[in-house]
C-alpha cells in the first residue's frame, strides 16, 4: 500500500464505536512499526517509552526481544486509547495493551480478520491484513533510501536474505520510477508530431 492508501484504510474506521480508538491504535502502530501480527497481540501496556520514541517487543519471532522506532502520531493514538477507551482488563490480562471488549488479549485470527475488514472496505483490493502495513513500511523505507540492515533490524528478520525480498519490490518501483523520467523514455512517449525531424534538428556545428 502507499501512503493515499494507508489513509483510506485509516479513514474505514468509525471513532463512535467503542473498539474504533483501539482498532485504529492497532493499525497505526503496525503501520509505524512493522511489527507482525503476533507481535502486536503481544504488546504490553508499558511497551513504548515515549520519551525515547521506541518501542520494546517480548519475544517476537524466535523469542527474541528487540527495540524498534516508533512515531509520534502512532503514540498519540495509542494514549486516546489507553486513557479514554481501554477497558478494564480481565484477570491475567492487565498488562496486555489491546483488548476486547470483555478485557482479554486479542487472538492472532481476530487481529487478521479485524485489519482485512479494514482494508477490503477501502477498496483497494484485497492486500492481506497485518503483514500488508509490515511490506508497506519495509518497501517505502528501501523506497525512501534505507539501508537494507536498517530495515532488517526494523522487522526482527534473523537473516537479511529473508528482507532481501522487499528489494524486489523496491526494484520495481524503481524501474517506474526510470521510465518515467529517464528523457529517452520520456521522448518515446512524445506524440509524433513533436519529436524533431532530420529537418527540425539543428545543423551539426563542424
Amino acid at each position: 500500500m502507499n501512503q493515499d492508501e494507508v489513509d483510506k484504510v485509516f479513514e474505514q474506521v468509525d471513532l463512535s464505536k467503542p473498539t474504533g480508538v483501539r482498532d485504529l491504535a492497532i493499525m497505526h502502530v503496525a503501520y509505524a512499526t512493522g511489527l507482525r501480527r503476533s507481535e502486536l497481540c503481544n504488546l504490553g501496556l508499558h511497551s513504548i517509552d515515549r520519551y525515547r520514541g521506541v518501542i520494546t517487543v517480548r519475544k517476537g519471532k524466535g523469542s527474541k526481544d528487540r527495540i524498534v522506532p516508533i512515531l509520534d502520531e502512532a503514540i498519540a493514538i495509542v494514549d486516546e486509547y489507553v486513557e479514554n477507551h481501554r477497558p478494564d482488563p480481565a484477570p491475567g490480562h492487565e498488562d496486555t495493551l489491546f483488548l476486547t471488549i470483555h478485557g482479554c488479549r486479542i487472538t492472532e485470527n481476530r487481529m487478521t480478520q479485524l485489519v482485512r475488514d479494514y482494508i477490503r472496505a477501502a477498496d483497494i483490493g484485497d492486500r492481506g491484513s497485518c503483514h500488508a502495513f509490515r511490506h508497506s513500511i519495509a518497501t517505502a523505507m528501501l523506497d525512501n533510501g534505507a539501508d537494507l540492515r536498517h530495515v532488517q533490524e526494523q522487522l526482527g528478520h534473523a537473516d537479511i536474505s529473508t528482507t532481501q525480498i522487499y528489494t524486489q519490490v523496491s526494484v520495481a518501483k524503481l524501474k517506474e520510477v526510470h521510465t518515467a523520467t529517464h528523457p529517452i523514455a520520456r521522448r518515446r512517449r512524445r506524440p509524433a508530431d513533436d519529436r524533431p525531424t532530420a529537418r527540425t534538428r539543428s545543423p551539426r556545428k563542424h
